[in-house]
């Protein structure tokens, strides 16, 4: 009886590490005909720009080294760009806040939302009175 095949979702080229991907690249470079092989390496083997650049060197691909530390540059501002806004979205940032949503509280069939301003309460309703609250 054969063995079963197992079906993967993830392609052949992406699950390799860096020793077949450089074996292999050696026999993929010379059939590629893009422009930027940098970005063609990056999208067949799965990895990023820097590990695609470095790995392309020890190939002994001749890469434009402006173009290199463009990439650099770009890829730390990523990384800076990314904790910036996750710092912003974090519960600690959201404490600090002027603005800060406390809860959504049914009101005669109508959903209320009640906000904290700088240790005020309102409502985004403006026709609520207080006897309407029924608490």
């Amino acid at each position: 009886m054969s063995k079963k095949k197992r079906h993967t979702s993830q392609p052949r080229f992406h699950r390799m590490k860096r020793a077949a991907r450089l074996s292999n690249a050696q026999a993929w470079l010379p059939k590629y005909d893009g422009k930027n092989v940098v970005r063609g390496y990056r999208k067949r083997y799965g990895v990023d720009l820097l590990c695609a650049i470095a790995e392309l060197q020890m190939l002994n691909v001749h890469l434009d080294p402006i173009y290199i530390e463009r990439v650099h540059t770009t890829v730390k501002n990523q990384i800076v760009r990314k904790a910036t806004k996750k710092k912003a979205t974090s519960p600690d940032a959201m404490l600090e806040a002027d603005t800060v949503f406390v809860y959504i509280a049914p009101l005669h069939g109508r959903r209320r939302a009640i906000w904290t301003h700088l240790g005020t309460e309102r409502a985004d309703h403006d026709s609520l009175d207080a006897a309407d609250i029924p608490f």
